[in-house]
C-alpha cells in the first residue's frame, strides 16, 4: 500500500510501509526483552491490577469447573440413580440371603428333595 506525503518544501514522498514494519519489529523486540526481565515481571505480579486479574481468572476457572461437574451429574442423573439402586438392591439381597434364619422345620433348603 502506498501513501503520498508532501514534505515541507513541497516535494512528494512515496511511502511503502517498510519503515512501519521495522518500527514494529523494534517495538516487539523491546517488549520481548522487557517481559523476559525477572525483576519487572515480579513487580508487575505484585501490582494491584495484575493481582485482581489473577483473582478474576481463578474465580472464572473454578466456577467453570463446578458448572461442568454439575452438568455431568445432571446428565447421568436418573440413569446413575437407577444403577446405584440396582447395585444396592443386589447387595442387600445377597446379604439378606446369607444372613437369613433357617426355617423352623430344620430343613436348610425347603422345597428341595434329598440330594439336590
Amino acid at each position: 500500500m502506498r501513501r503520498r506525503d508532501v514534505t515541507a518544501r513541497g516535494h512528494a514522498l512515496l511511502r511503502t510501509g517498510a519503515g512501519d514494519r521495522a518500527g514494529k519489529m523494534v517495538l516487539r523486540r523491546l517488549l520481548f526483552s522487557l517481559i523476559n526481565t525477572q525483576q519487572l515481571v515480579e513487580r508487575l505480579a505484585e501490582s494491584r491490577p495484575i493481582r485482581r486479574a489473577a483473582q478474576l481468572t481463578a474465580f472464572a476457572v473454578l466456577r467453570a469447573q463446578l458448572g461442568a461437574r454439575q452438568a455431568a451429574r445432571s446428565l447421568r442423573g436418573p440413569a446413575g440413580r437407577a444403577a446405584r439402586f440396582g447395585t444396592t438392591f443386589a447387595r442387600e439381597l445377597r446379604r439378606g440371603l446369607r444372613d437369613r434364619q433357617p426355617p423352623p422345620g430344620g430343613k436348610e433348603n425347603p422345597g428341595r428333595g434329598p440330594g439336590q
